[in-house]
């Protein structure tokens, strides 16, 4: 969903030319009137500006961060985001729309070495990237808390998740939850930034025994 509540943007597979395509759409709030806005081959992560102006994602193809205009026009590189020899991960917007924020993995490093790039939106192509070191265990992509002081992401440790919190001033972070068993699946701040939700997941399974109790064979 949009600020505002007057669209919503989405990832389609299939509804552009080409089976095997998924690209970003937009639509009135209530499904009606479809616009494509991406023409990728699996164009992802969509998320509006806090102007709702502007749709940011990952092409994946490319290895950039992407923006096109909410009303629909040609897609754009994000003014510095472009960083050699990195794998890109989706990004997040601060709340004001001013700051960028998305881990990228450095190519060749193993294990790999994950960084959290600060981009600022507001400077147009003179922007610079300030680059913020995770903890080692961070995965997904991180989310900025309603103030845009900190970033918030998930640390993986022994098949376990929980949230981990990160200034951006060069502060040390914290761990925020204490889960002894279970992955987040997702998580997301309440409007006023006073709550955090947090959709966690697990797999049951279990060991079935078979025997054939019929007669042989002939």
């Amino acid at each position: 969903m949009c600020p505002g509540g007057r669209y919503i943007v989405l990832m389609w597979a299939g509804r552009a030319s080409g089976r095997n395509r998924i690209t970003i759409w937009r639509a009135d709030a209530d499904g009606a009137n479809q616009k494509q806005l991406t023409n990728g081959s699996w164009d992802a992560n969509p998320a509006c500006s806090p102007d709702g102006k502007w749709v940011y994602y990952l092409d994946p193809d490319a290895q950039q961060l992407k923006r096109v205009p909410i009303e629909g026009g040609t897609p754009e590189s994000v003014p510095g985001t472009i960083i050699p020899n990195v794998v890109v991960e989706p990004a997040t917007i601060s709340p004001d729309g001013k700051l960028l924020a998305f881990f990228y993995v450095k190519v060749g490093t193993v294990p790999p070495v994950r960084k959290i790039a600060l981009v600022s939106l507001d400077v147009g192509s003179k922007s610079q990237i300030k680059v913020v070191n995770p903890d080692p265990r961070a995965v997904g992509m991180p989310e900025f808390t309603r103030d845009g002081t900190v970033v918030v992401y998930i640390i993986r440790e022994n098949g376990t998740d929980n949230l981990w919190l990160q200034p951006l001033n060069g502060a040390p972070g914290r761990q925020i939850t204490n889960f002894l068993t279970d992955s987040i699946a997702q998580f997301q701040f309440s409007p006023d930034g006073k709550k955090l939700g947090i959709l966690r997941w697990h797999n049951d399974s279990d060991v079935v025994l078979f025997r054939d109790s019929g007669p042989p064979p002939q």
